[in-house]
Order: C-alpha cells, then structure tokens, then sequence
C-alpha cells in the first residue's frame, strides 16, 4: 500500500516537471530582455543581498565563537 501511494506521488511530480518543461518555451517568447538600468539595478539588489547574508553568518559565527571562548569551552 505505501508503495502504492509513493508510485502514485512521484507520477503526480513528474507530470508536474512535464507540464513546467512544456510551459519554458511560451515563458521565454512571452519574456521581454530588461534595459541596461534594470539589469544593474536587480545585480546591485542581488549583490546587497548576498552582502547582508554573508555579514550575518559572520556575526553569528564571530559571537558564537566568542562566547565559547568566554565560557571556556573551546
């Protein structure tokens, strides 16, 4: 019965990808090429993102080590 029901989910997700692949090609005619603003303006965007992430794990980790240290653990 489990296998069953597990067959039945991955024919539900492969028909899934099937209809997603069909669909790319009407997505990439119907898609307009962004002006050279845009494109910087979404890289800077994407960038500042990237730099906030990068400087949040490193805070995390910096304390982390820190209070480690402090407690004398490491």
């Amino acid at each position: 019965m489990v296998v069953a029901n597990w067959l039945f989910e991955v024919g539900k997700v492969s028909r899934s990808l099937k209809e997603a692949f069909e669909n790319i090609p009407k997505v990439l005619e119907l898609a307009e090429k962004p002006s050279s603003e845009e494109f910087k303006l979404v890289l800077k965007l994407i960038l500042i993102g990237f730099m906030v992430l990068g400087l949040t794990a490193f805070a995390i980790v910096f304390a982390l080590r820190q209070l480690l240290l402090w407690l004398g653990l490491v």
